[in-house]
């Protein structure tokens, strides 16, 4: 996967590794050990800091991580936890 030559549609349908996990409810570090491993599609961007991944490799990623994937379900993120602020 190529982000940098990707089109416009097929970017819409490119996500954050972060994205991903919340989507899959597996934690982000499970998910970058197996990006980092070569078990699961993924491409860096284009600072090469952040990892991204096809929407359409989800139901790969979930079955490389052991997880259950619903593809009927709406692929919308779960909402993102709440830090705790120190005072």
């Amino acid at each position: 996967m190529n982000i940098h030559n990707s089109n416009a549609y097929e970017l819409r349908r490119i996500m954050k590794l972060s994205d991903a996990s919340r989507i899959l409810c597996v934690p982000y570090q499970h998910l970058f050990v197996a990006v980092a491993a070569g078990r699961v599609p993924a491409q860096r961007g284009v600072n090469g800091t952040r990892w991204f991944v096809r929407e359409s490799d989800l139901p790969a990623i979930a079955e490389a991580l052991g997880v259950e994937f619903d593809e009927s379900q709406p692929k919308e993120q779960m909402p993102r936890r709440s830090r705790k602020v120190r005072s």
